[in-house]
């Protein structure tokens, strides 16, 4: 019984001194009213993924170095590979997209 009490206040703790979850209005305004906010961190978080990017790739370059142990040159190898692939497609398709966006915007000026 007394195990029990313990792991409930351990529990009970972490709720207790966490500030209370925002809970969505029935309103369907509401989620229209967070809706920016929640895209300004969006546009914030990428921002802060982009400005730290040039850092990452010099630290998985360094990991490249002979004197590593060979997994970790495998692993940096691997991911640098992954995600230049990944990067370049990202950039391909947002070519793509603006092309096809410039195509009907001068096409017809009214498909927004």
């Amino acid at each position: 019984m007394r195990s029990f009490e313990c792991r409930k206040r351990q529990l009970a703790l972490p709720a207790l001194a966490s500030p209370p979850p925002i809970v969505a209005s029935r309103n369907p305004t509401s989620s229209n009213v967070w809706q920016p906010l929640r895209a300004d961190m969006v546009v914030r978080t990428t921002a802060m993924l982009t400005a730290s990017g040039l850092e990452a790739v010099k630290s998985l370059l360094g990991l490249q170095h002979p004197t590593a142990p060979p997994a970790v040159r495998l692993g940096a190898a691997r991911s640098v590979l992954e995600l230049g692939a990944k990067l370049r497609e990202a950039t391909e398709l947002a070519e793509r997209v603006a092309t096809l966006e410039q195509h009907f915007a001068a096409s017809d000026k009214s498909w927004r």
